[in-house]
């Protein structure tokens, strides 16, 4: 049985009532949705979780000299951790990660540990927060905080700096033969490996004889040349090809290790992943409460609600409802309100259900298998 129907959510217009507390990463996107809403027989598990709310609530004004506020340090990381998705997919999988992808790892393990430090610092910790989940990781994706795939190995590393040196050694060489071209003939090589020169240029003829240039084609006005690569830059040529190659060999084989490394552990990883976006989804409830002045509901044998409003009405009449029979009739005369009250009592029982904050100033009820609205004309 679905908790809403399509025509119930559309009523409280539920999608917009989500944006009150929305969430920051994709992770807590993937968990808000997974998880759903609590439903009858979850009582202990939303206890559960009121309790982590609450806490985190407390929690928000809490700030060193150093630092800024929990909530401030909290919203930082979490705007910062990256979609991980793929990533994960990849390692679930067994696939070799791409760089970026593992580079995506990296960034979000080292976001993981800064979040678990915030949380220390707070001296706030969840049953289900793991701060041993993410360290072992980081020797395998890297321990500086920006993603370097050579300090992941050594041999790499050493490739790296040789293919760095024959670079620079070709780009020298280079150098060295437009400075010569130019001290002959007044002109320097263009970046495309040609010279040009006017027609009729003085030198014209030596330029022509010159070995180190190969004439091309010869238009209106010039003459373009093509700069022939003596011995030296051949060489040097070929040995920063053989060393980029040794490298992209290198790379390839590093990533593979590290993918299969990873592999071994996917199911940390993922539950690395839910941890993120299980407290992500809580910074969301209790980020709306502190912001828009919402009450945390409480557990009651019945629907009461106190001093009510519409999420997106703040000047409407706040309205009190006690449900203590099985059906309640709701009269009063057109344009009276009663669909406004139905709508801000359907509403504050969605929210209580999800485990978010209720606009009003006190709200108690059971929680239900599922929520119904039929109404409307005909």
């Amino acid at each position: 049985m679905r908790f809403t129907t399509a025509e119930t959510d559309a009523y409280v217009a539920w999608g917009t009532l989500q944006t009150l507390f929305p969430t920051r990463t994709a992770c807590g996107a993937t968990y808000r949705s997974a998880r759903g809403p609590f439903s009858l027989g979850d009582e202990e598990a939303w206890r559960c979780d009121q309790a982590d709310a609450r806490a985190l609530d407390a929690a928000f004004s809490y700030s060193s000299p150093e630092r800024a506020s929990l909530y401030e340090r909290l919203a930082e990381l979490l705007d910062l951790f990256p979609d991980t998705e793929a990533a994960c997919a990849a390692v679930a999988q067994g696939r070799t990660l791409s760089e970026a992808q593992l580079a995506t790892l990296h960034r979000a393990i080292h976001l993981a540990i800064a979040l678990d430090a915030a949380l220390a610092q707070a001296s706030l910790r969840f049953s289900w927060w793991d701060s041993a989940a993410a360290p072992p990781f980081i020797q395998l994706v890297g321990g500086e905080p920006a993603f370097c795939l050579d300090a992941l190995d050594a041999t790499l590393r050493a490739a790296s700096d040789a293919s760095a040196r024959a670079r620079l050694a070709l780009d020298q060489g280079k150098r060295n033969v437009s400075r010569a071209l130019h001290e002959a003939y007044g002109r320097a090589m263009r970046r495309d490996g040609t010279l040009i020169a006017p027609l009729y240029d003085a030198r014209e003829a030596e330029m022509l004889r010159d070995p180190r240039l190969r004439l091309r084609l010869t238009t209106r006005e010039e003459r373009v040349y093509d700069v022939v690569e003596d011995a030296a830059l051949t060489r040097a040529t070929a040995q920063r090809d053989a060393c980029e190659g040794v490298v992209r060999r290198l790379r390839a084989e590093v990533l593979a290790r590290v993918s299969a490394t990873l592999a071994k552990d996917s199911q940390t990883l993922d539950a690395l992943m839910v941890q993120i976006g299980r407290l992500d989804d809580l910074f969301g409830r209790v980020a709306a409460r502190q912001r828009a002045g919402f009450v945390w509901s409480e557990l009651g044998d019945a629907p009461e609600l106190y001093a009510g409003r519409p999420p997106f009405y703040a000047a409407f009449q706040p309205v009190d409802i006690a449900l203590k029979t099985r059906v309640t009739l709701l009269t009063g005369m057109n344009m009276g309100g009663k669909s406004a009250a139905l709508r801000t009592l359907l509403s504050a029982q969605l929210l209580h259900q999800w485990g978010a904050p209720v606009y009003a100033s006190a709200y108690r009820a059971p929680l239900y298998k599922a929520l119904r609205y039929e109404g409307g004309h005909g």
